[in-house]
């Protein structure tokens, strides 16, 4: 059996999703393949699964690689225009400390919208279609997939992301299809990792640490603070010393992500007042 569309998306995370819904906008006969079994699923996990969809302080600067093609994006698409895209299919937005989020706090209603859109605007997807070969003859791309339905277009959209989050699809399998089809791949790296360390040393080191006189000195002064009823007692001790040591391990990530560009000691400035003003209405 085979189906023939004017443009074949392979993928439906956020690239894929947001090319059909250009495509559709346009009138184009498009339909979208994934080898899951829904649209999205990274994008679920994005900002831990409230999804910030853009950032008011982007530049060149924050990303490592080509300058120039980082530049060349933003310039076509800033922030700006990110959020009137998002508007455009209904979706209000709040922001905070830069970073834009859907108004309900819920990466799933990105997601949603983004698929609710392609279909209205005749957008097909066909879920559960792993991509298994393509071949490129007499300008027209024949697409073999799992479900034997060879699929057949004029114009191919490989969105199929990285290597990340195997577990959610992450295969790197669109690099062999783009092998197969003469294009060049750089030799992959890891853009954002975790380490985990070992030893008694390490330990020491965690804003957490019961042991540590920090997480003491801290404890004490929130403690006096709830004994005297400036903070309100619907949290204990321990719950608001995890959250103050939650809000500085961010701040200090925002810091090394922006690679020192802004003073820690101005942004806390700004951010604590909101942490204590949480504490003392609770939390």
């Amino acid at each position: 059996m085979d189906e023939f569309h004017e443009v074949i998306v392979v993928g439906a995370g956020a690239s894929g999703l947001m090319c059909g819904y250009f495509l559709g906008k346009k009138g184009w006969d498009a339909v979208i393949l994934d080898k899951n079994a829904a649209a999205g699923k990274k994008l679920l996990a994005t900002g831990n699964g409230r999804c910030n969809f853009t950032n008011r302080r982007m530049g060149a600067e924050c990303y490592f690689g080509e300058a120039g093609f980082v530049e060349a994006v933003l310039a076509r698409v800033d922030d700006c225009k990110a959020v009137r895209i998002f508007e455009e299919i209904g979706m209000l937005h709040r922001e905070r400390d830069g970073y834009c989020y859907p108004y309900s706090g819920q990466a799933s209603t990105v997601v949603q919208l983004l698929t609710d859109t392609c279909k209205e605007q005749g957008v097909g997807f066909r879920f559960e279609t792993k991509v298994t070969k393509v071949v490129h003859n007499d300008g027209e791309y024949v697409i073999f997939c799992s479900d034997k339905v060879k699929y057949r277009c004029k114009n191919l959209v490989l969105a199929t992301g990285g290597k990340a989050y195997e577990s959610l699809g992450g295969d790197g399998s669109g690099y062999q299809l783009c092998r197969r089809l003469s294009h060049q791949v750089t030799p992959l790296y890891p853009g954002l990792t975790g380490l985990r360390a070992e030893g008694k040393e390490w330990d020491k080191k965690s804003l957490a640490d019961k042991k540590r006189f920090y997480y003491k000195w801290v404890s004490e002064i929130i403690g006096e603070a709830l004994e005297s009823g400036k903070f309100s007692n619907t949290s204990t001790t321990e719950d608001l010393m995890n959250i103050y040591a939650m809000y500085e391990r961010a701040l200090l990530y925002d810091w090394a992500l922006f690679k020192g560009k802004f003073s820690l000691t101005e942004q806390s400035d700004r951010l604590l007042p909101h942490v204590l003003d949480m504490f003392v209405k609770g939390v």
